[in-house]
């Protein structure tokens, strides 16, 4: 296994099955291939939530804070996924909290 830290895959690359990846090297900006028979994308914890700053109620680390219906504090806002706070970070629940916040979205939208 090799990490390549402050680099990011630009494409993953082969004929039926992985055998190499086109990476930048976010600090230079230099493109390269990268041998490689798997790959595992990792990005990390911090969630992508600053425009929402003021907006809804984010946690010390970013994560929006929701209810069990996916709701926010903010009227008609919801969030899922990774985002939110106290996910598990996995596809399958994301994918629930997405059906669970369009749900009560629709209820929100219908039921107003």
């Amino acid at each position: 296994m090799s990490f390549k830290l402050s680099h990011s895959v630009k494409e993953i690359r082969g004929n039926g099955q992985v055998d190499r990846v086109l990476l930048e090297d976010l600090k230079t900006g230099e493109e390269f291939e990268y041998p490689t028979s798997g790959v595992f994308i990792y990005i990390g914890f911090h969630p992508n939530s600053g425009f929402l700053q003021g907006t809804v109620a984010l946690d010390p680390g970013g994560h929006v804070v929701t209810d069990i219906r996916m709701e926010t504090d903010k009227p008609g806002v919801f969030a899922a996924g990774d985002v939110r706070q106290y996910s598990d970070r996995q596809l399958g629940t994301s994918v629930g909290d997405g059906i669970t916040a369009a749900l009560s979205a629709y209820r929100y939208i219908t039921e107003g």
